[in-house]
C-alpha cells in the first residue's frame, strides 16, 4: 500500500522522536521519580512506628495519671 491509500499515516524522518520540549518534560518526569524513590527510601512503615507509638502513648499517659493524681489529692486533702 502507498502513502496515497494512506493519508494519515505519517513516517518519523529522523532517528531521534523527541524535540527540546519533550526532553525537558523527560527530565522533569525524571527527576519527579527520583525524588519519589528518595521519600520511599525514608518511608515509616506502620510496623516500625508501632515501637515509638507505645512509648510515646506510654509517656502520656504516666502524665496524665499524674495530673488527676494531684487534682484528686488537692480535693480530698484541700
Amino acid at each position: 500500500m502507498s502513502d496515497e491509500q494512506h493519508p494519515h499515516h505519517e513516517y518519523i524522518t529522523s532517528k531521534d522522536p523527541f524535540n527540546g520540549r519533550d526532553r525537558m518534560l523527560l527530565a522533569r518526569l525524571d527527576e519527579r521519580t527520583q525524588n519519589m524513590e528518595n521519600k520511599l527510601e525514608t518511608f515509616v512503615t506502620k510496623e516500625s512506628f508501632i515501637p515509638v507509638r507505645i512509648i510515646a502513648y506510654g509517656l502520656i499517659g504516666t502524665i496524665g495519671i499524674g495530673v488527676v493524681a494531684a487534682i484528686l489529692k488537692s480535693v480530698i486533702i484541700g
